[in-house]
């Protein structure tokens, strides 16, 4: 991600795309990527940390774009895609 110059950096703000997404999208990405065939077991949340949990989420992007970042984000499936690219 290229942020303006002025951009601060020492914020601990996750930049994500202002959508929530499923972790069975990002699984079902990750398979896709690879070029696998998406083989999901699920298992249920270990009950010590159900209460802890963070079941939700979704980036808030008001303050990335306050700044003046402009630029278009990725969908999830085309991230994954280029970061395991990436590592290959």
């Amino acid at each position: 991600m290229n942020l303006p110059a002025y951009a601060p950096r020492n914020t601990n703000d996750g930049e994500g795309s202002g959508k929530a997404r499923t972790f069975n999208d990002l699984a079902k990405a990750v398979f896709a990527a690879l070029h696998k065939p998406a083989i999901i077991e699920y298992v249920d949340t270990p009950e010590d940390i159900r209460d802890k949990y963070q079941y939700y989420t979704e980036a808030k992007m008001e303050k990335l774009r306050s700044i003046g970042y402009e630029k278009e984000f990725c969908s999830l499936e085309k991230g994954v895609n280029n970061y395991l690219n990436m590592m290959k």
